[in-house]
């Protein structure tokens, strides 16, 4: 185990109500610091200790900006290439069944379930008629033991600081053979790393975010658990969003290396050259996922 870095939880406080008025006190009111840490086995980085962790009220801060829940996600139609008729899916952090609503619109006949904690998220998603029900991946795993043919987590395994424990009770509720599918914000590290997961972003640290997954470590799951990795992808940038992104950061990274006069002007001629060149490249830039299947190994 490596040690990455160390945040000063007196700035990580002031950085949470800078950016989102949000008071994260109550969360740290024990530590003065917490650490990044590197399995040097799977790669996979954490935070420690493990018990800055957020509430429901903090959840129900963050789900008033519109951006927070979005409706879509890319992974969510990656997944519909693994769904066939008849199927029966559970997807572990529903939130508002957003996920679910899509899978059943596309496959009427298939049998879908949600579990989510978020209280407030979960009555969002009942009130809309989607099978979401308040309950943990545990308590629903004694009741249904290989019990479905795929079990989805989307941006959930980030927030827990034991997301193993959840991918054991996924794997108990799997049938044999059967697919577990995961989407986490990518944090692979490249020599030009995504601009929408920096393990600098506010929201990749406590208490929101607990590990930073990446492809490594995603991989090294069917190490230690009785998987076998089937596919894996990363989240393409897009023309609606990410494009838009990316030239943000092009346009920063010009100011701060020009100065304000000079650097707006070099970006706003080079501007036209940016927007052909995303046209063109942008399914080959990074954005924000990883998008793992795995099928659960019955010979483990």
């Amino acid at each position: 185990m490596s040690l990455l870095r160390v945040v000063d939880c007196a700035s990580l406080v002031s950085e949470y109500r800078r950016i989102f008025n949000l008071d994260i006190s109550r969360f740290v009111a024990s530590h003065q610091e917490i650490a990044l840490y590197k399995c040097n086995q799977s790669g996979y980085r954490f935070y420690h200790p493990a018990d800055v962790v957020g509430d429901s009220a903090f959840y129900h801060h963050l789900e008033a900006n519109d951006w927070y829940y979005a409706p879509t996600k890319w992974e969510f139609d990656e997944t519909l290439r693994f769904v066939q008729k008849g199927t029966t899916i559970l997807e572990i952090g529903s939130a508002r069944g957003d996920f679910l609503n899509r899978v059943q619109c596309a496959f009427p006949d298939v049998s879908c379930t949600g579990l989510e904690l978020n209280e407030d998220a979960a009555r969002v998603a009942q009130v809309h008629g989607f099978p979401v029900v308040i309950e943990s991946s545990s308590e629903h795993a004694r009741s249904r033991p290989s019990h479905y043919d795929v079990v989805a987590c989307f941006q959930m395994l980030e927030h827990i600081p034991r997301p193993v424990d959840v991918l054991k009770d996924a794997i108990a509720m799997l049938k044999p053979g059967g697919l577990l599918i995961i989407g986490v914000p990518d944090n692979s590290e490249r020599s030009s790393p995504s601009i929408f997961v920096t393990s600098e972003n506010i929201l990749n640290m406590p208490p929101h975010h607990q590990g930073l997954w990446d492809i490594p470590s995603l991989a090294f799951l069917q190490k230690v658990l009785p998987l076998k990795l089937e596919y894996m992808a990363v989240e393409p940038a897009t023309a609606s969003h990410h494009s838009n992104s990316y030239r943000g950061l092009m346009k920063t990274d010009l100011v701060r290396r020009w100065g304000p006069v000079f650097g707006l002007a070099l970006y706003l001629a080079g501007r036209p050259f940016y927007n052909h060149a995303l046209r063109h490249l942008r399914q080959y830039l990074p954005a924000h996922s990883l998008f793992a299947v795995f099928k659960r190994d019955v010979g483990r």
